[in-house]
């Protein structure tokens, strides 16, 4: 029996990339070359129509200040999680959860004395997520 219709295409979800990053982080340089490192993964296992998210905690400055720039110079969507100003207790640790449950990669950017990054690293390993850290020079 011969064949006669093409298979459907597959669909790949979009990866998304968890920034657990340092606001004191100031080597942007690294942020970049990180994510074009991730990028190029995706690309090379899922193929040229992978599609990638760069998701953080919506900060201001440091690693995932830097993300965000990257982002939006190569046409990737960025995905914030804000605070929102909105406070009760046990809300950054669920924030943060539910962050690393929606991540299929996590980018950790440690610096010293920065237990937030370290803390959503070790939470996301703990979860099964891949993480790649990378230690302040």
């Amino acid at each position: 029996m011969a064949i006669t219709a093409a298979p459907a295409p597959f669909r790949i979800w979009p990866q998304r990339v968890l920034i657990a990053g340092a606001s004191e982080w100031s080597e942007p340089g690294q942020v970049h070359d990180a994510l074009t490192d991730v990028w190029h993964d995706i690309v090379s296992l899922y193929g040229p129509e992978a599609r990638m998210i760069v998701m953080h905690a919506d900060e201001e400055t440091g690693a995932v200040a830097a993300a965000r720039d990257w982002a939006h110079a190569h046409g990737i969507p960025d995905e914030p999680h804000a605070v929102n100003g909105l406070y009760r207790p046990g809300a950054p640790i669920s924030r943060v959860r539910s962050m690393v449950d929606h991540a299929d990669f996590v980018l950790a950017f440690l610096a010293p004395g920065d237990h937030r990054a370290k803390a959503t690293a070790l939470l996301a390993g703990r979860a099964g997520r891949p993480v790649r850290r990378i230690e302040a020079p």
